[in-house]
């Protein structure tokens, strides 16, 4: 046998006998590796071959930095990286920078984290399918990004239905029985919507209809949290052309006790069926006062959002949109809202508004200065964005970018960075959580020892210790693989807290992730089983836990090295 390189070895096989070989191999970066295996016999003259052909994908261990910057470039000269983190230019990546004439342009990154965001529970599939349904709406001002729309969302419904329940409602978590009210309204706005639009109704539309428009039989003693998910199965089956009339007049009698959202909600709801706008009108007056809104999921750009969704179908001319728009863009941080629930709704409603208020911008012409070379742009509403991409990395240099705007026309700047730091070890960091891992090899009499002298084969027990400071909702435990080790028993038995404690569990290639729905205050185990598949020295990244729907309450794990060898 003979690598690329030159090393030959000579192995001579016995008849029926199987023997591995091993090439020493070290990774320098990233990317896709491509390798051709070759076996060759040749005896007595005859010859025979065989050939494998495999594909090896290669990632950092390190964290992936993604940072956006925006400005708005009205002066005559604009230094579009002024405020940019030192780190980042530490490390190698890329800055993709996009100049406009409209705010929208910066919702690239909301679109981004709804399209790429890690989880799938139900919720945060519908939340993947909102992009695609203001697609056709916002495609002027996210021109270079590749979607098939029609095609994605089939793909998407259909995976929504496949964990549809015998009753008709849709399940928090694939696998469950239980149907989940919010989550059965959600999908079927969102489904509803792509219907109105042209799409096809997906098997078992009729009987998710059905089983929403039973919810509603029952309103009494309900909290304000049951109230919220009633009002948008409300809206969905209007949007589905089942209105409910009757239940829009009783929730707005007892609109006292309807947060600003919920209210909001409401009144999409009869807009959309053709109700009495004196009600709409009611429920979207902020002299009435409003309960407190809180919820595990939501937050304060879901309320402006559904309320300037309301106010974009009702009056579109409203003076309260422009300051409203203003709200919902300034609360973003780095480019985006931090939920899957605030990302969609929020991108909803600025769909709404830019088909039916804004209607493009104004025409620009600009250029961007990159070491010392002009290059010049002209932005219109029918091409409101231009767009470039800079690498760069410690013997590449980012040069400066300088945007010049001669004539001081509105013209807004995002500059989006993907880096890899330089390699090293990542420290513990404790944000809300507590997160420590541990690995254990299980001995010949199936019993935990140190993680020494790892041989392929040896069973490894990994163990993540979780402390809470307060009660978390929807928090998600990720626990990225080390290249040496396969997970193989996601379900191993951990401390008996961890048992009630998890949700959902998922095994996928690089990492094993674990939910729990609700994590009271205090410490809790969690164990999974993975068994070495090679030999190797490598990284194994550090282990995350956040609250999905409260991001900046987060802990990572202090990254570790794990070594094993082939016999």
């Amino acid at each position: 046998a003979q690598t690329q390189g030159g090393q030959i070895q000579k192995i001579l096989l016995k008849n029926n006998e199987a023997r591995a070989i091993d090439f020493g191999v070290k990774f320098s970066g990233t990317g896709s590796s491509e390798w051709e295996w070759n076996a060759r016999f040749d005896a007595a003259g005859t010859i025979s071959e065989d050939r494998v052909a495999s594909t090896i994908e290669v990632a950092s261990p390190s964290v992936l930095l993604r940072e956006t910057y925006l400005s708005t470039l009205t002066a005559k000269t604009n230094a579009l990286l002024a405020e940019v983190n030192p780190q980042l230019l530490e490390g190698t990546g890329t800055v993709s920078v996009a100049l406009s004439n409209t705010r929208l342009s910066s919702l690239r990154e909301s679109v981004f984290h709804l399209r790429n965001y890690p989880y799938e529970c139900g919720e945060q599939t519908v939340s993947r399918l909102v992009p695609l349904l203001v697609w056709k709406t916002l495609q002027p001002v996210l021109p270079e990004l590749e979607v098939d729309p029609e095609k994605e969302s089939a793909e998407l419904i259909a995976k929504l239905f496949e964990t549809q329940t015998a009753s008709g409602g849709l399940p928090w978590w694939p696998g469950q029985n239980r149907p989940s009210l919010f989550v059965s309204s959600y999908a079927a706005v969102a489904v509803g919507s792509s219907i109105k639009a042209g799409g096809t109704a997906p098997s078992g539309w009729d009987e998710l209809t059905n089983w929403l428009s039973g919810q509603l039989r029952d309103m009494r003693s309900l909290d304000s949290a049951d109230l919220s998910d009633r009002a948008l199965a409300l809206y969905a089956l209007a949007l589905a052309g089942k209105p409910e009339p009757a239940y829009h007049e009783r929730l707005y009698e007892s609109r006292a006790l309807l947060t600003a959202e919920t209210r909001a909600v409401l009144a999409l709801a009869i807009l959309e069926s053709g109700g009495e706008e004196s009600m709409v009108a009611g429920l979207l007056d902020t002299k009435q006062p409003a309960p407190e809104s809180y919820s595990v999921i939501g937050g304060a750009a879901r309320e402006r959002a559904t309320r300037l969704l309301a106010l974009c179908r009702w009056k579109p001319e409203s003076d309260e949109i422009g300051p409203l728009v203003m709200e919902l863009l300034q609360s973003r941080q780095q480019g985006h809202w931090q939920t899957t629930q605030d990302n969609a709704w929020a991108l909803l409603a600025l769909a709404e508004m830019f088909e039916k208020v804004e209607k493009g911008g104004q025409p620009v012409a600009a250029s961007l200065v990159a070491d010392g070379t002009d290059f010049d742009f002209e932005l219109t509403p029918e091409a409101p964005v231009w767009t470039a991409q800079y690498e760069f990395g410690p013997d590449r240099p980012l040069p400066p970018l300088t945007v010049k705007n001669e004539k001081e026309l509105p013209l807004f700047g995002e500059a989006n960075f993907l880096v890899r730091p330089p390699l090293g070890t990542q420290p513990r960091q404790d944000r809300g959580f507590v997160v420590s891992r541990s690995y254990q090899k299980l001995g010949p009499d199936r019993k935990p020892v140190p993680a020494t002298d790892l041989r392929v084969g040896d069973q490894i027990v990994v163990t993540l210790r979780v402390e809470s400071s307060r009660p978390s909702h929807f928090v998600a435990i990720d626990d990225p693989l080390p290249a040496i080790l396969e997970a193989i028993n996601p379900d191993f038995p951990g401390g008996p807290e961890s048992q009630w404690a998890s949700s959902h569990r998922e095994v996928r290639a690089d990492r094993v992730v674990i939910f729990c729905d609700h994590l009271p205050k205090g410490a809790f185990t969690f164990q999974y089983q993975a068994r070495v598949r090679s030999a190797g020295d490598v990284s194994a990244p550090s282990t995350k836990v956040e609250e999905m729907y409260r991001p900046n309450h987060f802990g990572l794990a202090e990254s570790a090295r794990l070594t094993s060898r082939a016999e």
